[in-house]
């Protein structure tokens, strides 16, 4: 996503912290 990775694992889980 656009945001901190710890951040896309709430909204997109795009990064590895939010898969």
């Amino acid at each position: 996503m656009l945001t901190h990775p710890a951040v896309n694992r709430g909204i997109g889980g795009s990064s590895p912290s939010g898969s």
